[in-house]
């Protein structure tokens, strides 16, 4: 069902026709991303990539702009910790010129200084709107607090001290390190011919060497001891927005799966356990949830809820018991069977069609993940036993160790916060627009 790797040149290729609509899918992953970023200098790699939307030597971002719009079609450019990806669709009748545009953008790139500028303004511009939504600040401040001097601390988008430091040469010297020297990965979907499209793509990728670049060796983040605290402070706040939780868990380990069962029936759906506390039985938060990120090392596990400012003292205090519920007692059969249910079941709608299958393969490459993972997904969650679940949920969950971060007015949090979790666990309060 997933597409399995062919080599075209030093070039993997994951492919999948499906001519039942007349588009053509392409995902170019360059494997080196944020990751990169020097200290000081996040957001690099995401100026970096999106230099490539600013114009070639030839066209202005507006004329670029424009001719793929006249095509009908989508060219973007995302950047994550591990990987730059350049993607696009575009209908068949359309392939060739679409094409051409993409082998412009990619080798013609204009990487002019006033451009750079322009950007770098635009992007502090949008860290700034950032800062109006709560959700967004309070987690930007757990990763801080989870991750410390982890790269999976800093944002792709990076922080404005960050952003303002960088130079034209920084990014400019990235741009062409990763597009000309980073291993590449290329994903194909739907109404494929693929030897006209290798033929059409090849001058694209033609002068890129995919594998130069010497990457540095990726470690675990270090997992904390005792509890974290952080209150970000910000006036006036009704609401509070709290993300606790401790490092996840890589899709390589024994106790993968059994902890995403674990997850699953937490807090990974509306109608799990933390949702039926929380929400159902108190009020105190419309949503309440967790989650288990995967990445290429170990990233995080975390619970989210927002409730009012009144009920934050008593809502962390509940989390952080039912947590050591979860580690001591681990799920009911009913629980289990639920999650496990749902998590095969659901997984069909992350295959259901050909570009998801193939991006998921490139996914699978990008992150390291054990060959087959998603191949095999449906069969290693339903040979998950209940007993596996509970041996993992002692191991894996630990409420004694573990990082709180709540959005809030901190006045209003902080005297019962302190009570509760007494003198010994310290609560760093920082401001709300500090530069993270």
């Amino acid at each position: 069902m997933i597409p399995r790797a062919e080599w075209w040149g030093d070039v993997r290729l994951y492919a999948e026709r499906d001519a039942s609509v007349p588009v053509v899918n392409i995902y170019l992953s360059f494997v080196a991303g944020a990751e990169l970023d020097p200290p000081g200098k996040a957001g690099r790699a995401r100026l970096g990539a999106h230099m490539l939307r600013m114009g070639t030597r030839r066209r202005t971002r507006e004329q670029i702009t424009r001719a793929v719009e006249m095509l009908g079609a989508d060219l973007d450019v995302s950047t994550s910790h591990h990987r730059v990806t350049v993607s696009g669709h575009v209908m068949t009748d359309m392939l060739d010129p679409f094409l051409d545009l993409l082998d412009e953008v990619l080798n013609e790139t204009g990487m002019r200084e006033e451009d750079f500028e322009k950007l770098r303004r635009e992007t502090l511009a949008d860290i700034v709107q950032d800062r109006d939504d709560d959700q967004s600040v309070a987690y930007r401040h757990f990763r801080s607090t989870l991750f410390g001097t982890h790269p999976y601390a800093r944002s792709t988008i990076g922080a404005s001290g960050d952003v303002t430091r960088l130079t034209w040469r920084d990014v400019e010297n990235q741009h062409w390190t990763v597009l000309r020297c980073a291993p590449a990965v290329v994903g194909l979907a739907g109404d494929l011919d693929l030897d006209r499209i290798r033929t059409r793509l090849a001058p694209a990728l033609g002068s890129f060497t995919h594998g130069d670049l010497s990457m540095p060796a990726t470690r675990d983040p270090e997992p904390h001891r005792g509890l974290r605290v952080r209150l970000v402070d910000k006036p006036a706040r009704t609401q509070s927005q709290i993300y606790m939780g401790h490092l996840g868990l890589r899709a390589a380990d024994d106790d993968y799966f059994p902890a995403a069962i674990i997850n699953t029936a937490f807090g990974g759906t509306f109608t799990a356990r933390l949702s039926a506390e929380i929400r159902g039985e108190r009020g105190w938060s419309y949503g309440a949830y967790s989650r288990m990120l995967r990445s290429r090392r170990r990233d995080a596990f975390y619970l989210w809820t927002f409730p009012e400012i009144e009920n934050t003292v008593e809502c962390i205090g509940l989390e952080l018991d039912m947590l050591g519920e979860l580690k001591k007692a681990g799920l009911t059969t009913e629980e289990y069977e639920f999650a496990r249910s749902y998590l095969a079941n659901h997984y069909l709608f992350a295959v259901e069609s050909a570009p998801l299958r193939v991006t998921l393969a490139l996914r699978e490459h990008v992150l390291d993940l054990p060959e087959g993972f998603y191949e095999g997904y449906r069969q290693s969650v339903r040979e998950v036993t209940l007993d596996r679940v509970q041996e993992a949920a002692s191991r894996f969950v630990d409420p004694d160790n573990l990082c709180i971060c709540a959005l809030c007015t901190a006045d209003r949090v902080l005297p019962g916060l302190e009570k509760m979790l007494g003198s010994r666990t310290p609560i760093e309060v920082v401001a709300w627009d500090s530069d993270v």
